[in-house]
Parts: C-alpha cells; sequence; structure tokens
C-alpha cells in the first residue's frame, strides 16, 4: 500500500525550484519540473551533499558540490557521471 503526504502547496514550489523536506524519517527532495513535482533522496550518495540545492536541467539535477547528475525520476546516476565527467 502507498502512503501519501501532504509536504507542501503547489504554489510554495514554482516551476524550475526545489526544496528539501523530512518524510517518514527520509530526507527528500522534491522539484517542480515544468509543473511536474518529482522527488528523490536528498542526499548524494558521493558526499552527502543535498540534490535540493543541486542544479536542475530537465529531469536530471547535478550535485552542487561535485556536479554528478542524478535522473529526478529514477534517482539513478546518469551516465555522465559514470564516464567521469565531474
Amino acid at each position: 500500500m502507498t502512503n501519501l503526504f501532504t509536504i507542501t502547496k503547489v504554489s510554495s514550489l514554482p516551476p524550475g525550484k526545489a526544496e528539501a523536506f523530512e518524510v517518514a524519517g527520509r530526507r527528500i527532495a522534491l522539484f517542480n519540473v515544468d509543473g511536474e513535482f518529482l522527488a528523490i533522496d536528498d542526499e548524494c550518495p558521493h558526499a552527502g551533499a543535498s540534490l535540493a540545492s543541486g542544479f536542475v536541467n530537465g529531469g536530471k539535477v547535478g550535485c552542487p558540490w561535485h556536479g554528478a547528475d542524478f535522473d529526478l525520476r529514477t534517482g539513478a546516476t546518469t551516465e555522465e557521471h559514470l564516464s567521469g565527467r565531474y
């Protein structure tokens, strides 16, 4: 069963913005990408940076500390990171 949580109002997170929230004991980053709301774990697995303060480009977020890219739909590291781009 899926649990639903209200964490903010849609009007509080305009397109292009992100914010971190504590939800059910986990820190998540919520992104508004052109009106679509996407959420992943807020912590970069490499060094612990908040991904909510990262650089959003389309469906990806770049770690603000070292630039690794993460897919906002899956949370997976993208090929750019795996190829050593940073």
